[in-house]
């Protein structure tokens, strides 16, 4: 799966003020290195979930209320992202990017 939302921007948002909590938890998630076999940055300016059971079961607890990769897929969605699900990894790219 992966998700264009790029670092560079969201660090920038970050030092600017006001960052959405799930939009952060996102971010401290796909920049943390010691998840990168379940989810990291990619070369394209996106984030991959290359494991999503294990980012359902193991990740999501761990920072949210819940551990529902659908949930998470329409939050993420209704901020900036468009979903595109291809086999594995699922991909997330952002509208008009």
């Amino acid at each position: 799966m992966e998700v264009a939302l790029p670092p560079s921007s969201a660090a920038a948002t970050r030092k600017e003020g006001y960052m959405a909590p799930f939009l952060e938890k996102t971010y401290d998630i796909v920049n943390d290195p010691n998840t990168d076999e379940i989810v990291s940055w990619s070369s394209t300016k996106s984030f991959v979930i290359w494991n999503p059971t294990e980012f359902a079961c193991v990740i999501l607890p761990t920072y949210f209320k819940h551990n529902s990769f659908s949930s998470f897929t329409r939050q993420l969605d209704t901020y900036v992202c468009q979903l595109f699900l291809l086999y594995s990894p699922i991909n997330f790219k952002k509208k008009n990017f």
